[in-house]
C-alpha cells in the first residue's frame, strides 16, 4: 500500500474529508492533506503519533471498543459520531467511517477509512433542539381552555379561553354546536368522546382528540368527573397546538433543508436515497445520480468575496431546481456540490437531463460582479441498475465520474461504466 500513497495523495488532495491510515496498533501511517484543517496539526507532525491523542479524553473509551471490535472481527466497518480535540483546543465532532484492511507484508491488517467534520450540523441540531425546550415550556405557560360537560354532551361551563378557541356557548350540547359548522374538523372524534361521557363506552380515550377549528388546531383532552349520582360528566381540556404545530414544521424544515439554498440538505439526503433505492430494488425501476460542483468557484469566493460566492450558490440552485422534473430531488451536497436524484429514469434520459443542467449554467447571464469569471458545472453519472446496483458503490462511482470530469475539462458530464467510458460537454 505504500506503493500507491503517491496516487492515493494526488486523489485526495482536493477532498474536504481526512482520509486516513493506521497501523494495527493505531498509530496513523496516512493523512491525507484535510488533516490540517481539521484539526489544525500539520501532517508530518501526526504520522507516527496515536490516534486516541487527539480523540476527547470522554469518548476514549469509545473509541477503544469500536477499535476491537474492527481487530477481533466482531464488525467488518464502522460508522460513528465521536469529539476530537484540535491544536488550538477546540473541540470538534466528526463522523467517521472505517474498516480493517490488508496492508503491505511489513504491515499486516490496517485500519483505513475517513473523517468527515460534522461539528455545524451537531451544533445547528443543538440550538434547534434548545430551541425547541424553549418554545414549548412557552407553550406550557399559555392559558388552556376549560370546559364541565354533563354525560349527554351539554356544555355546562365554558372558561373564556375555551370560549374564544371554540366559539361555543354554555347550555349548548356540543354535538348541536358543530352542527352544519364547516369550521369544525374531528365531530366524529367528539361524538365518540359523548359515547364516554354516556357510559357506552368503557374509557374515554386515551389520546388526545385533534380538532379544527377554522385555521386553528386545537387538542382535547377528557378527563372523567365524578360527582352525585346523576351529575356524572367530564371535565374537556382544550388546548391550541397551532403555534406548536407551526414551529415544529419550521424546526422540521430547518432539520432537513440547506439555510442558504433552501434545497434539501445532506442529511435529509441520505434517507432519501435510502428510500428511493428500496423502492428500485423493489420494483427494478431504474434511478440515476448527478453529482453537480461548480468549477472555479474559489476563484470567484477569492475574486469577488463571499457574499458574491453566496449569491451565485443561490442562484446555481434556482436554476437547477428550475429544471428538476415533478419527483425528482435536489440537494446542496456540500459546499459547491449538488446532488441529484432522477427516480425512474434510465440512462439516455439521464444523460440528457444532466447535459441540460451543465448548458444552463454555462449560459446563464451573469450581473458585472461575476465579469470575466462566470462558473461553469461539472456532473459526475452513475445509474442503477446499469452500472452499480450497490448503492455506495453507485454514489462513489458517480463521484469518481466528477474526478473524471474536472480532471478532463470541467464543464461537462461523465459517466463510467465497467466497460465504458462516455463524456458530453
Amino acid at each position: 500500500m505504500q506503493d500507491d500513497e503517491p496516487r492515493l495523495a494526488d486523489i485526495t488532495t482536493h477532498l474536504r474529508d481526512v482520509v486516513f491510515r493506521t497501523h494495527r496498533n493505531g498509530y496513523w501511517c496516512y493523512l491525507s492533506p484535510a488533516w490540517e484543517q481539521l484539526t489544525g496539526y500539520t501532517v508530518e507532525e501526526s504520522l507516527g503519533t496515536h490516534l486516541i491523542e487527539v480523540v476527547h479524553p470522554d469518548d476514549r473509551s469509545m473509541n477503544l471498543k469500536v477499535k476491537q471490535s474492527l481487530e477481533i472481527g466482531q464488525t467488518s466497518a464502522s460508522r460513528h459520531v465521536k469529539r476530537m480535540v484540535r491544536k488550538d483546543g477546540r473541540v470538534i465532532h466528526v463522523e467517521v467511517d472505517v474498516r480493517m484492511a490488508l496492508g503491505n507484508e511489513n504491515e499486516g491488517r490496517v485500519s483505513v477509512g475517513t473523517i468527515r467534520d460534522i461539528t455545524e450540523r451537531v451544533e445547528m441540531e443543538a440550538r434547534i433542539d434548545a430551541e425547541r425546550q424553549r418554545h414549548e415550556a412557552i407553550l406550557a405557560a399559555l392559558h388552556e381552555g376549560i370546559a364541565s360537560l354533563s354525560p349527554d354532551g351539554r356544555i355546562r361551563y365554558l372558561n373564556p379561553a375555551a370560549r374564544e378557541m371554540t366559539g361555543w356557548e354554555p347550555g349548548r350540547n356540543i354535538d348541536e354546536a358543530m352542527a352544519g359548522d364547516e369550521r369544525f374538523d374531528g365531530a366524529d372524534d367528539i361524538r365518540n368522546l359523548l359515547k364516554a361521557l354516556a357510559g357506552r363506552q368503557a374509557k374515554p380515550p386515551t389520546q388526545p382528540i385533534q380538532l379544527a377549528v377554522g385555521s386553528r388546531r386545537l387538542e382535547l383532552r377528557l378527563a372523567p368527573l365524578e360527582q352525585e349520582p346523576g351529575e356524572e360528566g367530564g371535565l374537556l381540556v382544550i388546548r391550541d397546538v397551532s403555534a406548536e404545530q407551526g414551529l415544529l414544521a419550521r424546526l422540521r424544515h430547518q432539520a432537513e433543508h440547506d439555510a442558504l439554498t433552501g434545497l434539501t440538505n445532506r442529511r435529509a439526503m441520505h434517507d432519501i436515497l435510502r428510500e428511493t433505492h428500496a423502492h428500485a430494488a423493489h420494483t427494478g425501476e431504474p434511478y440515476a445520480l448527478l453529482v453537480c460542483d461548480l468549477d472555479h468557484f474559489k476563484s470567484v469566493n477569492d475574486r469577488h468575496g463571499h457574499a458574491v460566492g453566496d449569491q451565485v450558490l443561490q442562484t446555481v440552485a434556482l436554476r437547477l431546481k428550475h429544471l428538476m422534473r415533478p419527483g425528482d430531488r435536489l440537494a446542496r451536497w456540500g459546499g459547491e456540490e449538488f446532488l441529484c436524484l432522477l427516480p425512474a429514469t434510465d440512462p439516455e434520459a439521464a444523460w440528457t437531463i444532466a447535459t441540460r443542467l451543465c448548458r444552463e449554467i454555462a449560459t446563464h447571464v451573469w450581473g458585472d460582479e461575476l465579469e470575466g469569471g462566470a462558473p461553469t458545472l461539472s456532473i459526475g453519472m452513475a445509474c442503477w441498475p446499469d452500472d452499480l446496483k450497490d448503492p455506495q458503490k453507485l454514489m462513489l462511482s458517480a463521484d469518481d465520474a466528477l474526478y473524471q470530469a474536472k480532471r478532463t475539462g470541467r464543464n461537462r458530464v461523465w459517466r463510467i461504466t465497467p466497460g465504458h467510458r462516455a463524456q458530453g460537454a
